[in-house]
């Protein structure tokens, strides 16, 4: 009964300690490629097509980080051979939610510039965007203040030159962080509380 007690305690420590270990560590710094599919105002008339974007950030505190990014993709121009290149770059805030967790859930909002190459009337536009996304863990190191995760995103993001086109854009890469504060010490004595209270 002792040696059962024990080892509930320290698996529930070990539980406990894996949940404080979850997320990225705020401090750390982080890279997120992502692969996007990026679907055009019917105005613009370009067809639908598949991007490609990375984000280099910093996570600020345990619930904001700060990133900016980049994006690319080719589309189509209707009713040609054609095809238009748009180029992106945008400074990002993230709103996180739940960090302590394997999955972090966090509202996204920033400004960027858009640059339109190859399509008639072709100029570069201020755009702000807004979304939702999601973090989840896939493999942490919690002595060495790394973490991958998978990370996914809806954002919209809207023209500000007049013609207010809103184009929506979905992306599903990884994020890869360094740097971070590590909680381990917490951790420890959380296991160590849990194990004089069980033991006899």
């Amino acid at each position: 009964m002792k040696k059962i007690g024990l080892s509930l305690a320290t698996a529930a420590a070990l539980a406990l300690t894996s949940i404080a270990h979850a997320g990225s560590d705020p401090g750390s710094w982080y890279v997120a490629p992502a692969i996007q599919g990026v679907s055009l105002d019917g105005d613009r008339r370009m067809g639908d097509d598949i991007g490609f974007g990375v984000n280099i950030g910093k996570v600020l505190s345990p619930k904001w980080n700060f990133e900016v990014g980049g994006n690319w993709a080719t589309h189509d121009l209707s009713g040609t051979t054609n095809r238009a290149e748009l180029q992106g770059f945008d400074v990002n805030a993230l709103r996180v939610f739940k960090r302590d967790d394997r999955i972090n859930p966090y509202l996204i909002g920033g400004l960027g510039q858009l640059e339109n190459r190859n399509a008639p009337g072709s100029r570069d536009n201020i755009y702000y965007k807004a979304g939702v996304g999601m973090m989840a863990d896939i493999t942490k190191n919690a002595s060495k203040g790394t973490n991958l995760q998978m990370r996914g995103e809806m954002h919209m993001r809207r023209m500000l030159d007049g013609l207010e086109h809103q184009d929506f854009v979905a992306s599903l890469g990884l994020l890869y962080s360094w740097g971070g504060s590590i909680a381990a010490p917490a951790g420890r004595e959380q296991n160590r509380r849990v194990t004089l209270r069980i033991a006899p």
